[in-house]
């Protein structure tokens, strides 16, 4: 951890997460899907990719090379789940801004697994001088977690970033005439979501060679939304992060719920992507997505392109926005990089969410995928190459020279918008696994009040310096 000069508030905080938190967490050995059953995959697969055969259908799987069911990558996450926060502090308010994962792949989850985990100590790192803006922030790494099979070989590897602020308050969220006010959809508009779900492509069994993957290649776009409030709930089932307790169980845990000040009534933290008065009062406008179901979709946008024999390795995915139940997220990918990696020949794809209701993105990952080589003798290290992504540096002033892939047909809300280029999130500022193609933007201009004064995140090939 870097040096930092604190006061009391925030120097029992750093010592309470080094003596008493990570201890807790280096001796946890919780895991939250012991075994890898059939049901756990069904159940997993049912909400996070009920379209690919390959997870969804035991007989065709039955039929590849991995002879039964597989489960979707991010079934990962549902294993090994775990995130101690450090203690709020005595005075003020500790505000936690969830800004992804990185995943680590070594082979895909069969049916009949059975997971033992070993967790390393967190890391917490003061980047309050590169966020500069006067608040104290750290970031945080949590969960850093191996899972090994029952033979002891390593299944994967994750970790959980965080932002951490301290605050002397909740944001207290604007509830009267809210930028995010629900989009409604033209049918003009559903035409063309429904055209991108049908437009889905499967690869399946037809073997996508290394050899025949070109630089700046685009996969085929896939959708969730627009999102509502099952969409979550099914997504919270199919992760099982928590247990389904009724609310009174979580009400004798200290500090595991949170009050409500119009009702009175208790909520669990989690409540808030479900329920208003529980997200105005951690500071939000209305219920949002799990971030977690975006990195979903995402690799859902990868397996879909990959084909049955791809074997997807790393998934270093951000959580760059909220999004807002009823909106609606397009996800699309691009080849950047060939390379080989140990005895693999893989490819880098640069993925993201974009939220065509309001025309930022909202989630943003790189993910590694191995694909197989025809071993016909070609000279492959000659094909190895990769695209150098357009970047910007804090303070620049850029337009919006450049329409995204997709978008709705009642157009693009930032089309010719202009802004400063802003490192508004502390994870902008932190050593988590970087990578770059996209960049935070404080709207100055715009054609319509959007959002205008908001920093929102957007694909850095869509600007131009001014």
């Amino acid at each position: 951890m870097k040096n930092g000069v604190y006061n009391k508030v925030e120097q029992k905080m750093v010592d309470d997460t080094i003596n008493i938190i990570n201890p807790m967490v280096e001796a946890n050995t919780t895991v939250n899907v012991p075994f890898a059953s059939r049901d756990a995959i069904k159940n997993f697969t049912e909400w996070a990719d009920p379209w690919n055969p390959l997870f969804a259908d035991e007989d065709y799987a039955k039929e590849t090379a991995y002879g039964c069911r597989i489960a979707p990558p991010h079934f990962l996450e549902s294993v090994n789940s775990l995130v101690i926060w450090p203690p709020h502090p005595e005075e003020g308010f500790l505000d936690h801004d969830y800004a992804g994962d990185y995943f680590e792949y070594d082979r895909p989850i069969k049916v009949g697994d059975e997971f033992t985990v070993k967790r390393k100590i967190n890391t917490l790192e003061d980047i309050t001088e590169q966020v500069g803006d006067g608040l104290r922030h750290f970031a945080f790494g949590n969960n850093l977690c191996s899972v090994f099979d029952k033979e002891g070989k390593r299944v994967g590897y994750s970790e959980t970033l965080v932002g951490l602020t301290l605050r002397d308050a909740p944001n207290v969220p604007n509830l009267e005439g809210s930028i995010y006010e629900d989009h409604y959809y033209t049918q003009e508009e559903w035409d063309y979501i429904n055209g991108i779900i049908h437009g889905e492509q499967i690869r399946g069994k037809e073997t996508r060679y290394w050899e025949d993957v070109q630089l700046g290649e685009k996969l085929t776009p896939v959708t969730l939304g627009p999102t509502t409030i099952w969409d979550m709930v099914a997504f919270c089932a199919a992760r099982h992060e928590v247990p389904y307790n009724p609310s009174r169980c979580f009400r004798e845990i200290p500090e595991g719920v949170n009050v409500g000040e119009r009702t009175n009534n208790t909520y669990m933290p989690l409540c808030w992507h479900f329920d208003r008065e529980m997200s105005a009062l951690l500071g939000d406008v209305r219920p949002f997505n799990f971030g977690g179901s975006g990195a979903n979709q995402m690799l859902r946008i990868v397996t879909n392109w990959c084909g049955d024999e791809g074997q997807v390795r790393v998934n270093n995915w951000r959580h760059v926005t909220r999004t807002y139940h009823g909106d609606c997220t397009i996800g699309s990918g691009q080849v950047i990089r060939k390379y080989k990696r140990g005895d693999e020949y893989c490819v880098d794809i640069f993925t993201n969410l974009m939220n065509v209701c309001r025309g930022h993105l909202s989630e943003v990952a790189v993910i590694t995928v191995a694909l197989p080589t025809r071993g016909d003798g070609a000279d492959l290290d000659a094909m190895c190459g990769e695209i150098t992504m357009k970047s910007f540096e804090n303070g620049d002033k850029v337009r919006v020279a450049k329409l995204p892939d997709y978008y709705l047909p009642t157009g693009y809300p930032l089309e010719h918008a202009e802004g400063t280029v802003q490192f508004k999130f502390q994870w902008q500022a932190a050593s988590f696994h970087p990578f770059g193609g996209y960049v935070g933007v404080k709207v100055s201009k715009n054609d319509t009040p959007l959002t205008m004064g908001d920093v929102v995140i957007l694909p850095t090939e869509l600007l131009e310096k001014m």
